[in-house]
Formats: C-alpha cells, structure tokens, sequence
C-alpha cells in the first residue's frame, strides 16, 4: 500500500505550489537562509520516502525533523533557481511533510510541537491556494497556541521566536483567519503587540451545522474538530473521535481530507499500538479494553452509515479488532474475570463487561484450547480445565511495557473459585508490588530484549505445562520457571546467576483477608504457609530446602528470604487447597548425585496424588541419581517429574527405576 492512498493531494495541486513557489512573493520567506541545497533534500526524500505512518523510532521523521525539513524547503525556494521540474519536486516534499505533521502530533517534547505547530501553520499560509490548507493552518495555530498556553517567555528560544513572527505576519499579511487564542498567547509570550483584522474566536463563527452521534450523545462542531486535531491524545480515542465526526455529515467541506487522516491514523495504530499477537504493547488491560472499546464503535458505525469515502485501513482494523478480542479471551480466569495486568488494571474486570462495552459476543470466540501462549506479548497461561473451580495460573514472560513497569518473571494464580496470589495492584505502580524475586531488595532494569523473548520456552500438552523465562540484567541473571500437573499443583523454580553472597528474596502477594484469624499459618522450621480464609478455597506454599530460609509476612506480602551464595536456586511448591481442606501434602528434599560443575536438585512431593518425584539439572543436559524408597533412580536430561511409572522429562533421554529402564533414547527429547 503506497501513500497515494493515504492522501487528498492531487498532481494539481503539486502545480499549484510549485508555481506558487516559483513567484517567490511571499512576503517574509526571504529571510530564512538554507543550510543545505536542493540536491541534498532530494537525496534524502529518494534515501527516505515519507513513511505511510508515525516512525517515532526513526530521528529523520521525528516531528522536529521534519518541521525543519520543511523550514529548509522554504529557504530553497526562495534562495535557489530551480526549474520546474525541480520545483515540482521540492513541492511535492513540501506537501508530503505537511501532511505528516499534520496528521501525527505524539511526541513529549513541547518545543518539538510547538516547532511542528509553527511549521503546519506556516504551511497552511503559503499553501492558501489548495483546499486542504484551511485545517492545516487551523490545527497548526491551534497546536501553537495550545503549547504556547503553558510556555513562558524564557522557554522560547531565538530561532523558535523568529519563526513565530514570521508565521503569523505572514498571515496577517496575507489576511489569513488566524485563532484568536493564538495571538493573545503569541502576543504575551514573545511580548509582541499583533493586531489583525482577521481573528477567528471559539467557538467558530464560520463553523457548518453541528453534527450529532445520537448513539453517544455526542455533539461535533468546527469547534471539537480542531480541538481533536490540535492535541489528537489518547491516540486511538481521539482518532475514533475524528473519524465517527467526519463520517457523521459526508457533506461537511472536510469530510475527505479528515477521512483520509483519520485513515492513516488507524493505519499507524493497527501497525505500531499492538504486538502481532493482539495485545496492547502498553502491557496494560485498561489500554487494552479501551481500544477494543474504541475499535469496535467506530467499525460498528462505520458499517450502519452511508458513507462516499472508504477507509483505507478497514480491513487491517478489522483483523487486529479480532485479535484484540481474541487475547482477552486466552487471558480469561475460569470466573470470566481478568488478572491483575499492567498498571492501574482493575481488579474488577470482567469478560461480561467487555462484551458489553465493545457490542462484540465473547462466546463467538470461546477457545478449545485450555492453556494458551502470547509470545510477542510474553502472557502465558495455565488452565487445568475449562470449570468455573478449575486452576489458572498467568505468567508474564514478556517485555517490559511502554509505561516502564517491568512485571517480566511475575504470575498469578486462581483455583478453586478465587484468586490465591495476585498482583498488589498499587496505585504506585512498582515492580515490588508483583510475584517477583528481589536480589539484596532491589530489582535491576532487564537488559534491551529481544521479543518475541527466544529464550523463552513453552510446553503445553493435555497432562502437563511449562514455562521458563529469563529476566537479564548487568550484574545476574534470573531464570524463573514453572512446571504445573493439570489438575493438581505447581512447581516454582528459580535460578540465579552471578558472583558473590547475596540475598535473595521470592515476594508472592496473597489473597488473603487482612483480619488476624484468617492471617496466614507458618512454619518457619518446615519452609511452609498455609492460608487459612474460611469457607474459601486456600493455598499451601512450601520451600523445597528450607535450610537458611526466613519467612516474613507483611500485609498481604509474603516473603521466602535467605542469604546465600550465587549462583544458587529456590524451589516451592504451591499446592491449591479445596475449601475446609485440612490435609496438605508432605515435601521432602533428595540427595543428588551428578557431576561436581552441575547444580541440581531432587525432592518429592507425596499427596492424594501420589509420590511425586523431582529432578532438576540448572546446567542443562545432565547425569543424575537419587534414591527413593531405597529404590535408586537414575536420570540423564534437564527435567524429571516421576510418578509411579508415568514421567515427563525435558530435554531427556533416559530414565532408570530400580532394575527397570522406562526409557532409552538415542538422543535428548524437547520433551517426552
């Protein structure tokens, strides 16, 4: 898809400012000096092309580098003999990039909108001849005023000053409508006295009738649209905005120009706003449900209007509408709620509502599958059945999200009717708040990631889950893994990478009421805490190896501590308790024996379920052995869990019980 589609302008209008440039009449264009020639501009338009969206991670299409661009094509115009096929040319560039800033306005920076204010506005006046100048130069003075509103005097700078002036005395000199909000501030800021004939006040004067979405209650005027267009945030809601405005009175002198912006908008949205997986890249289940929200609105009305102008992105829209809904449902507890995601998520939320709120029938998309992957994302999530009682575990195996929480390593687990451990869900918004492992009570940034994540690992089958993720960082690193039996409990396991004693801490964030006889009851000696809520599904957490492990409970925190040599490892069973269940299983540590550079661990964990047995090697591909009831098992892979005579093993190959080899491969399984 090429730009053409994503544009008003015609070859005409191209003639128009190239002739127009040609007269070289305007007044005040003199003075700007160029820095480079044409030839330098046109190489970099031919190195360049102007991109369809918003490259925020590209400096050359930065706003301030474009609005510069933009300066430095007027300063040509008037210092350099082109001929008309280089005029046209330099034209073309000129529109281009007026088009660019006009459409896209996100950037922190308030120097640099206002520099692409200025630039957009500047344009709108020497383009007065071409139709789609009037809202160019209206959003641009709108921009500029809104920035101006909150500068002062000493945060405008000499070359940004001089541009100012001459913009608006270029309109003034061209009898231009210029905001009137914009001149006052221009006036106070720069301490200038501009007086015109020509202001133009909110509400607009010259505004078409109002227009009414009588589905939202909503009004739309001149008046909104320039608002929308001068600060266009959020992204998506404001573009939703524009866009059910512009198709609301097809009629209106700038239905055109405002669908073809809005259409670029949604285009830079679908393409940038979303991993291919269908999440939100905020990481946030606000962000997510809200553009479902917006999505949705704006496809339903566009499809029950009668509409002249199609939408370029339609289909594009459509697709991520459907996999924006698609993540939800995969991220969805057995209640129909959702976890505790990203920053200020509600705690609340629930499928039914969203259902609700984006018109869209969650069943139409009910998933077969009971446990489900999200790897651009990093969501992973464990499902032991598809019953309202059934377990759920959610594990953020992911990037950091554009808000900067970094949640990577952190899970939270349902069973039996209700949440056992959860986010904090602090207004705070700190990583300290999630199911993480704190190193000498702190958490380092992760290093720069890759995403998808390719040391993530994933096993999903119909008896067993698995998931393994990495949080890196300069000074260690952090395996974290988890190994569920559907339908039973789950094994934590952590590994930590480095030099030197340190302490390490696992956090796990309980759902527990805060009242002192439902408080937690721990066994320090035995690594162990039992939650004790009344006529509530509960939850038993026991450290493997509780030699040198402190238990501390403050709050809803609870903390495994303990001091040790890196590297070293902790692993913890957490085993879902049914309601009035009073029986907890036993977990015992195993002597293991393997090579003297492997760090390896054994215990077994008896229940109702059995004697289960654990062998794990954090070196990889390894020998190992252990006795059970006087029974030696012998082991030569990376993951064992043994019952009876049914066993997974990862990256295995063989398994010996007793006198009995259950498996003897040539080579190591991923998984068998």
């Amino acid at each position: 898809m090429s730009l053409r589609d994503y544009t008003t302008l015609q070859s005409e209008q191209t003639d128009v400012l190239a002739s127009t440039l040609a007269r070289r009449d305007m007044p005040f264009l003199h003075q700007f000096e160029p820095i480079a020639d044409f030839e330098e501009l046109y190489t970099f338009s031919q190195e360049h092309p102007t991109p369809i969206v918003f490259t925020e991670n590209h400096p050359p299409w930065h706003l301030v580098s474009v609005a510069a661009r933009i300066i430095e094509g007027i300063a040509i115009s008037t210092h350099e003999d082109l001929n008309p096929t280089g005029r046209k040319i330099l034209a073309q560039i000129l529109l281009e990039h007026t088009e660019y800033l006009y459409t896209f306005h996100e950037t922190a920076s308030q120097n640099e909108k206002l520099s692409a204010g200025i630039a957009l506005a500047l344009m709108g006046c020497i383009c007065e001849p071409i139709p789609q100048s009037e809202l160019w130069r209206l959003t641009g003075f709108c921009r500029v005023s809104l920035v101006l509103g909150e500068a002062v005097p000493s945060t405008v700078d000499t070359h940004t000053g001089h541009l100012l002036t001459t913009t608006f005395s270029l309109a003034n000199a061209l009898d231009l409508p210029i905001l009137k909000t914009a001149i006052d501030r221009y006036n106070s800021v720069l301490k200038q006295n501009l007086t015109t004939g020509n202001d133009i006040r909110f509400p607009l004067d010259y505004t078409d009738s109002d227009i009414t979405d009588a589905s939202h209650n909503t009004v739309y005027n001149l008046d909104n649209l320039v608002h929308l267009l001068g600060d266009p945030s959020p992204a998506i809601s404001s573009t939703t905005e524009l866009g059910i405005a512009a198709y609301l009175n097809p009629e209106h002198r700038f239905t055109e120009q405002l669908i073809t912006m809005v259409s670029r908008r949604f285009k830079w949205i679908v393409d940038s706003f979303f991993y291919p997986d269908g999440f939100h890249k905020d990481k946030s289940l606000i962000s997510q449900i809200e553009a479902i929200s917006d999505f949705s609105r704006f496809l339903n009305f566009y499809e029950n209007v009668k509409h002249t102008y199609p939408l370029a992105c339609l289909q594009d829209m459509k697709t991520l509408l459907e996999k924006q809904v698609d993540a939800c449902i995969s991220l969805r507890q057995p209640d129909l709620s959702f976890p505790s995601i990203g920053q200020n998520s509600r705690s609340n939320a629930h499928i039914t509502k969203l259902s609700n709120k984006s018109r869209i029938d969650w069943k139409e998309y009910k998933r077969t599958e009971l446990s489900d992957a999200m790897p651009y994302t990093g969501y992973y999530v464990m499902r032991g059945g598809s019953e309202r009682n059934a377990q759920y575990l959610f594990f953020d195996g992911g990037p950091a999200g554009k808000m900067g929480l970094n949640e990577k390593l952190s899970f939270s687990l349902y069973a039996n009717g209700r949440q056992l451990i959860t986010h904090k869900n602090s207004r705070h918004n700190r990583s300290t708040d999630n199911t993480i492992l704190l190193i000498d009570a702190k958490r380092q940034p992760s290093e720069p990631e890759i995403i998808p994540d390719p040391d993530t690992r994933w096993i999903t089958t119909t008896a067993f889950d698995f998931v393994e993720g990495w949080h890196k960082t300069t000074d260690y690193l952090h395996k974290r893994s988890i190994f569920y039996i559907k339908g039973a409990y789950f094994i934590l396991h952590d590994l930590i990478l480095g030099n030197a004693e340190h302490q390490i801490e696992q956090i796990f964030h309980l759902n527990t009421n805060l009242l002192q006889d439902t408080m937690p009851h721990i066994v320090a000696a035995k690594g162990q805490t039992i939650t004790q809520n009344p006529e509530q599904s509960n939850l038993f957490i026991c450290s493997v190896d509780p030699t040198n492990v402190t238990i501390l409970m403050n709050g809803s925190r609870l903390t495994y501590q303990t001091q040790c040599q890196l590297p070293a490892n902790m692993n913890v069973v957490l085993f879902p308790l049914e309601t009035e269940a009073d029986k907890h299983p036993l977990v015992k540590t195993l002597s293991v024996e393997t090579d003297a550079d492997v760090l390896a661990s054994g215990f077994t964990v008896i229940s109702d379920y059995g004697t289960d047995v654990y062998l794990i090697s954090d070196d990889g591909y390894a020998n190992m052995s252990t006795k059970v009831r006087e029974e030696t098992v012998e082991f030569i892979g990376e993951y064992l869990f043994l019952r009876g005579e049914h066993f997974v093993m990862l990256n295995g190959r063989y398994l010996k019980v007793g006198p009995k080899v259950l498996l003897d491969l040539d080579e190591p399984r991923e998984y068998y």
